[in-house]
């Protein structure tokens, strides 16, 4: 049974259509990749997912429910969402941030108790990041900011996690840490959604990989069907994709092989 179901989406802004038509299911457990170039209607697709927009045709739902007849405390805890790397305008302590995850299962303004507090350490530990809950948010480098929001986003217990871009702006180091963790954390059942431009990235972490371009999906399938052909429809260039050891491949662009 999905989790969260599209069914024939659309959407604009003004005269402009943004998404045309879209259907698309995540089950529990799936990690979705949404590979496209700049706009291709990505970050507008997560929007709707998250029910930050509606869509002026079509349903989108979760648990079969329309996002539409869900209080925003109620779908905060079923969907968490990472931002992009970005930095806070507040030092909070990063211990806070990973705490805020915690809102949706508290009365407003509630103070934070001891249940609270023991799953905030143990999101924590789970991402590796302990040794940062007292440092300042503010502080951290780009990748262990992404680790915090992430672990944010454990603490809140949702069922779907959904990231725009999460290695954006991070280092190359950074990005291969954070993209472990993905992995690490799909391995124990979790539901990631995220969007991205680098096709190694969903043939990396990805169960699955919805290609877009100008708002429609062109393929969406596992990360063993994806072809260059399709890289070549989306991204408008002529890229390989070369195995490297058994079952795993990456993406080179032809320039490289024509030297």
């Amino acid at each position: 049974m999905s989790l969260l179901a599209l069914d024939t989406v659309s959407f604009s802004f003004g005269a402009r259509t943004v998404l045309d038509g879209i259907s698309l299911s995540v089950g529990q457990g799936e990690v979705a990749a949404l590979l496209g170039p700049n706009g291709s209607g990505k970050t507008t697709l997560l929007r709707l997912m998250l029910g930050l927009l509606s869509p002026d045709a079509g349903t989108v739902t979760l648990g079969g429910t329309d996002l539409r007849r869900l209080h925003r405390p109620e779908l905060a805890r079923q969907m968490a969402y990472v931002p992009q790397a970005h930095r806070e305008t507040f030092a909070y302590r990063v211990r806070d941030i990973v705490l805020m995850g915690r809102q949706p299962h508290r009365p407003f303004l509630g103070p934070a108790g001891a249940e609270d507090r023991r799953i905030v350490a143990e999101a924590l530990e789970r991402l590796g990041i302990s040794h940062l809950a007292e440092r300042s948010y503010t502080e951290i480098s780009g990748g262990e900011r992404q680790l915090a929001l992430i672990a944010r986003a454990m603490a809140q217990q949702a069922r779907i996690v959904v990231m725009d871009e999460p290695t954006n702006g991070l280092d190359y180091g950074n990005q291969v840490r954070l993209l472990e963790r993905i992995k690490a954390l799909a391995r124990e059942g979790n539901t990631f959604i995220f969007s991205t431009h680098h096709p190694d990235h969903a043939l990396a972490v990805a169960s699955r990989v919805v290609t877009m371009r100008h708002g429609g999906i062109v393929s969406d399938g596992p990360p063993g069907t994806l072809d260059e052909a399709t890289l070549g429809i989306i991204y408008q260039v002529k890229v390989h994709l070369v195995p490297v050891v058994e079952g795993v491949r990456v993406c080179v662009p032809a320039l490289h092989m024509e030297q």
